[in-house]
């Protein structure tokens, strides 16, 4: 009981979700880079959890927006390992 008291006071994220690979060059958009400024506030005043920073919640969150990032605006969803 004492771990789970210790987490429920740890700090909670109030930073907007991550998408990751936005800014590369190579990125070939469907009707230009998107700009998820609208989007988010309207998540982070509707959101019912705030995970930890660094908690897997908050990772599985962040993957989820960049994977719908991809799906919904890139002509080409491949990664590149160079």
């Amino acid at each position: 009981m004492a771990s789970t008291m210790s987490l429920a006071n740890e700090p909670k994220s109030d930073s907007p979700p991550e998408r990751q690979f936005m800014n590369d060059p190579s990125i070939v958009w469907r009707e230009g880079k998107p700009d998820f400024t609208t989007v988010n506030k309207a998540y982070m005043e509707g959101r019912t959890k705030q995970h930890k920073e660094g908690s897997l919640e908050k990772i599985v969150e962040n993957l989820v927006k960049t994977w719908e990032m991809e799906a919904s605006h890139k002509v080409r969803t491949e990664v590149s390992l160079q």
